[in-house]
């Protein structure tokens, strides 16, 4: 990154960023003779150049272009009992380019406006498949090579400040050149200032979004593959819209401060992969979502110590035409409530801090049991999907750091932590498989679990230069 001044008045900024992760995992589990191998890749690539210009005392401008890339590539295999092979394979390319403009005209200190156009180009390409040896488990491979879109977008805004209240209103335009289509996206943001301690603070919007990610019911599940980001387009895929309301109040005085909100978000246009729970749809199923919440984060600061308390109460369920026979169920990530405590202490350059996290249990798909009683017809009878919780999950860590100098141009931190310090067996996925018993010549369900990090120590130097 680097900045150049042009002149009093103008700058220009530059950034770049490359990163490049590979994980091959391999696990086995003799006790269920089951045995796994990961391969994954991720690259990411980004460029961006910002130029921002001060006309006089009541015009600036901001023009930025911005260039990014994202190759991500997954194999998953998995082989229960020697005779069961399974294998999933994912595939992501994206590319986005951005050019944007922005203007601001003030005309006094209360009343400002705010201009802009951002154009948009995305080429996107995926490949979802699962492999197996397995007769009854058909297999199949679910392609989009080279998706591309054009977005049009401008947007204008006005905003009212004083001592008590400030407030932004504003409208976007979209053009999606994939569906030929245009959007149009309100906003409003206010504050109320009740006093010096108290505020409020109300958000109304609603947004388009043309590149999405496909909800998975049913993949390998090994935790490592990420979900797969599509195109808009008119046939499978079509484009999000998000409708949001929040309401906040914010208590601030001495070394307190509270911040209490709710919110409430309808999502329509979600993409859903239904093999696994439908045999009848060929591919993906659209459907709609919505959550409910409420937050609370309180903090207090006393001395050289700071605690830190965050609770979340949030209701998430979905509905989609092809599953559950239309009706709505929960939320693959539906967790009710959320308590996270955090307790730091500093003493000069040694700092402790103590955390526990508390989640109530996330929901799975229950079985029934088999169907079939062969290899042509033999299939996992699914219940309603997401209608049964795993455990709850308790987790309790500490840590430790250290700052020192070793020069004046090299400083360095000693960190030591201890993770999930009671060892607790926190159940975060639940899956379901079909095997063969040798000994009975005869099919199985064999129940699959997975569990959090346990007891872990940790230790790490860093030097900066």
């Amino acid at each position: 990154s680097g900045l150049y001044k042009l002149s009093p008045k103008s700058e220009i900024k530059f950034s770049s960023l490359y990163a490049n992760n590979n994980l091959n995992f391999k696990s086995q589990f003799n006790e269920i003779k089951q045995s796994t191998l990961d391969k994954l890749t991720i690259e990411n690539l980004g460029f961006n150049i910002n130029h921002s210009r001060n006309w006089n005392e009541k015009v600036k401008s901001n023009l930025s272009a911005s260039f990014s890339s994202y190759d991500f590539s997954y194999n998953g295999e998995e082989l229960l009992d020697a005779f069961f092979n399974y294998e999933t394979v994912k595939k992501n390319k994206i590319n986005d380019t951005n050019l944007s403009l922005d203007v601001e005209y003030k005309f006094n200190n209360r009343h400002k406006l705010m201009n802009g156009y951002d154009f948009i180009t995305n080429d996107i390409s995926y490949t979802i498949g699962r492999i197996s040896d397995v007769i009854f488990d058909e297999d199949y491979t679910l392609e989009s090579i080279n998706s591309k879109n054009n977005t049009h977008s401008v947007y204008n805004e006005y905003a009212f400040k004083n001592n008590r209240i400030s407030v932004n209103i504003g409208l976007r335009s979209t053009y999606f050149s994939a569906l030929k289509t245009f959007y149009f996206q309100p906003n409003l943001n206010t504050n109320l200032r009740i006093n010096n301690n108290l505020s409020f603070q109300l958000s109304l919007e609603k947004k388009n979004q043309f590149v999405s990610q496909i909800v998975e019911f049913e993949t390998q599940n090994f935790g490592l593959e990420n979900q797969v980001w599509a195109l808009s387009n008119n046939s499978k895929i079509p484009g999000l819209e998000n409708k949001q309301a929040s309401l906040s109040i914010v208590f601030k005085k001495n070394d307190w401060y509270v911040d209490v909100g709710s919110y409430l978000k309808n999502t329509n246009g979600i993409t859903s992969l239904t093999k696994g729970f439908n045999r009848d749809v060929t591919d993906f199923s659209t459907g709609r979502s919505e959550t409910k919440g409420l937050e609370v984060l309180v903090k207090k600061e006393l001395n050289k110590f700071s605690t830190l308390v965050s609770y979340t109460l949030s209701d998430t369920t979905f509905q989609f035409k092809d599953l559950n026979n239309g009706t709505s169920f929960k939320g693959n990530f539906d967790l009710r409530h959320y308590l996270t405590i955090i307790q730091t202490a500093k003493f000069n350059n040694l700092e402790f801090s103590a955390g526990w996290r508390f989640k109530t249990p996330r929901p799975y798909t229950p079985v029934n049991g088999l169907i079939g009683n062969n290899a042509n017809n033999i299939q996992i009878s699914y219940d309603k999907i997401n209608s049964a919780r795993l455990t709850n999950y308790s987790r309790f860590d500490i840590s430790s750091s250290y700052k020192f100098e070793v020069s004046k141009t090299i400083k360095g931190t000693i960190g030591v932590s201890l993770l999930n310090v009671f060892n607790e067996d926190n159940n975060i996925s639940r899956n379901h498989r079909v095997v063969l018993d040798i000994d009975s010549a005869s099919y199985r369900l064999r129940e699959l679990n997975k569990f959090s990090i346990g007891r872990t120590l940790n230790m790490g130097v860093l030097l900066k230069f």
